[in-house]
């Protein structure tokens, strides 16, 4: 991770920012700075964040970066200055959009969950390129879970997925 050396961080290892202060290791944080739009891609799949205010954003490869093996995981995190944390799966064949809500749960209980990790506010977002038109009962189970147990926002969207902070 290249840092500017003049630059102030605002997410430091302080209780302030948990989830910051558990998973704060440069091996798996692609970047941490105050840039206005964060861009992730993979498998022709891509997550746009709009940062207009430019906050400070830490973005984390999970998928073989925080989480090693074989787990389920999704491929990347992004936390802000403001104790949000997004998941982001980005996910190419269409079918396997229950796959993708099962990798975010697992994530959520393997980076949440089992260490007592809280965050303000919980988002999951899945890129796939083609959303199902009708959701089988177990996506359908599995979405409420995500919002459920988790009170996680949870939105898809298809090959590219932009939103603002």
């Amino acid at each position: 991770m290249k840092q500017n050396s003049n630059f102030q961080h605002i997410i430091v290892v302080d209780k302030k920012y948990p989830f910051f202060q558990k998973y704060n290791d440069e091996s798996y944080i692609i970047s941490q700075d105050c840039r206005s739009v964060v861009t992730v891609s993979e498998q022709r799949m891509k997550y746009i964040l709009n940062n207009p205010a430019n906050k400070e954003i830490v973005v984390y490869k999970i998928d073989q970066g925080i989480i090693k093996g074989t787990q389920w995981k999704c491929d990347f995190g992004i936390y802000t200055q403001d104790d949000i944390l997004f998941l982001i799966e980005l996910k190419s064949p269409e079918s396997e959009y229950y796959h993708a809500l099962e990798q975010i749960i697992n994530t959520i209980e393997l980076l949440i969950k089992s260490c007592d990790v809280s965050v303000k506010k919980l988002n999951a977002r899945v890129v796939t390129r083609k959303y199902p038109d009708i959701l089988s009962a177990k996506e359908r189970k599995l979405e409420n879970r995500l919002i459920r147990d988790y009170k996680c926002n949870l939105q898809h969207g298809r090959v590219v997925f932009t939103e603002s902070l």
